[in-house]
């Protein structure tokens, strides 16, 4: 089985498992090629950061210049503002001290995205529903004055926050992930499987109702053997192995499964909040990838130089 647990990066080493769905990807490309800013909504493990991935790589085909953000980790507006200038290569926001009011320091660093090339910033998934209103609602008007557009990614349940005013003007297209049709279906099962699992688990009669992809991977998961029991085994070896490495190490993959995402040694809000600098980060990961407690894949992204390396646990650790 070669399923994944995250995000496909679609132009890179996932690009076999990816299954196209020209509908969805031709209604992104053409709504931002048209400046609407889009609210793309959809159910955990609906594909919508896949989506994102996607779009991504279609922008730039079409010249535009599009950066990922990962959303989860911010916990207020001024975080999500610090890593979409994270992005974006722009030096870090540091609020003032001498302001008055925090919405003061706010509007400024809303202000300093402006020195950024235009760009379709993609803003995957933010876990904190009110600071994303607090961002697209109350500074919206400053973030039209700027050259950017933006896909925000929000799950089904929390998608109110960002459809009621004044953050719902921001957002003049609401584009929900449709379920998988039976061709995609079957054609992820073909991709993420060898052809006898494949053939195994097609040919079962007992299959459930299958919306999105990680409904298809449960169901693959459970015809061909895969529990519940046997992901808390893998979590609990990578806790042990990480336990004989060190303190760090125990903290380092905490953080990672409570992000739910994949971290490079360089992100900003995973060092502040381990309180690390990027070169023990770097060590540490590296380590831990060597041990088997982490695996790393490299990021697609259109900024120059090596790409940056992202790890995320390892599904199948050492026994």
């Amino acid at each position: 089985m070669r399923f994944r647990d995250r995000p496909l990066l679609v132009d890179g080493i996932d690009a076999d498992l990816y299954v196209p769905r020209p509908d969805l990807e031709s209604l992104l490309l053409e709504k931002i090629l048209a400046h609407r800013n889009i609210l793309l909504v959809g159910p955990s493990g609906s594909g919508k950061s896949t989506a994102l991935h996607k779009l991504a790589v279609d922008l730039r085909n079409a010249g535009q210049r599009a950066v990922l953000v990962n959303a989860g980790a911010g916990r207020s507006a001024s975080d999500l503002l610090a890593l979409v200038a994270n992005e974006l290569d722009l030096p870090d926001l540091q609020p003032d001290p001498n302001l008055a009011t925090p919405v003061v320091s706010l509007v400024r660093s809303v202000r300093q995205l402006a020195q950024a090339p235009a760009s379709v910033i993609l803003l995957d998934d933010p876990h904190h529903p009110d600071s994303a209103y607090e961002l697209f609602g109350r500074l919206r008007e400053e973030l039209w004055a700027l050259p950017h557009q933006w896909v925000v990614a929000i799950r089904a349940g929390q998608s109110p926050s960002l459809r009621r005013p004044p953050a719902d003007a921001f957002f003049p297209e609401v584009v929900e992930v449709p379920p998988l049709n039976e061709p995609e279906i079957e054609q992820l099962l073909r991709n993420g499987l060898d052809p006898d699992e494949a053939r195994l688990v097609l040919a079962n009669s007992q299959r459930p109702l299958i919306d999105y992809p990680r409904d298809v991977a449960r169901f693959a998961r459970q015809v061909l053997g895969g529990t519940l029991e046997q992901d808390q085994d893998a979590a609990r070896r990578r806790a042990e192995i990480a336990l004989q490495l060190g303190r760090t190490a125990s903290m380092a993959l905490a953080e990672i499964e409570a992000l739910g995402a994949p971290v490079a040694a360089g992100d900003t809000n995973f060092l502040e909040r381990l309180g690390w600098t990027r070169p023990h980060a770097a060590r540490t990961l590296a380590a831990m990838e060597d041990a088997g407690v982490l695996c790393s894949f490299p990021a697609s992204e259109d900024r120059p130089g090596r790409p940056r390396k992202l790890y995320e646990p390892n599904p199948h650790p050492p026994a």
